[in-house]
């Protein structure tokens, strides 16, 4: 059966953590797919890049389809920085059933955090804070202040396992719908 896994969250929120532990801890083949991984295939000077940082991100939206209709199970690691990203992840994964996930801590955990793994751009998650989850419902948000990564990733396996149509994408889908139709 085929099962897709979205994570939201800041830089250094936990995702990817998250994703591998479940990527680890499952009998399940998931591929772990990182918006990150596709902004590493360029070289580091065009992350400043509008348009080169818009293509690449557009890349990763077209990818989730093809891997989606392929039948694989995916855990999608995002972050919804940009304004459309959210509305074109819904277009692309429209036709499947999405568990969608919420990854939050608090503004003070993100900046320690950024500071002490060396490999981001100090700033990231704090510019990301106030923006990635608009427009998101999300069948559960997770706290990564309150748990750690084997008890996030239980939750969210416990979760998979007792909700066989999780609502939090539809119900994202149709706040967009309504959202788009009244401008």
């Amino acid at each position: 059966m085929q099962i897709i896994i979205f994570l939201n969250g800041t830089s250094s929120a936990g995702k990817s953590s998250i994703a591998e532990k479940l990527r680890e801890s499952s009998g399940h083949p998931y591929l772990h797919v990182k918006l990150d991984t596709f902004l590493r295939m360029v070289k580091s000077d065009y992350f400043y890049d509008d348009e080169v940082v818009e293509a690449i991100v557009q890349g990763f939206h077209n990818s989730l389809y093809g891997l989606a209709a392929a039948k694989n199970s995916i855990i999608i690691d995002h972050v919804f920085q940009g304004e459309e990203w959210l509305p074109a992840c819904i277009a692309a994964l429209a036709e499947f059933r999405v568990y969608f996930f919420g990854i939050h801590c608090e503004l003070e955990t993100l900046m320690k955090r950024e500071a002490e793994r060396g490999n981001r751009l100090i700033g990231t998650a704090a510019f990301q804070y106030d923006i990635v989850h608009r427009d998101a419902i999300y069948d559960l948000l997770i706290d990564t202040d309150a748990n750690d990564v084997e008890t996030c990733a239980r939750v969210i396996s416990d979760f998979i396992d007792k909700t066989p149509d999780p609502a939090g994408w539809i119900k994202t889908a149709q706040l967009l719908k309504d959202k788009y139709d009244r401008k």
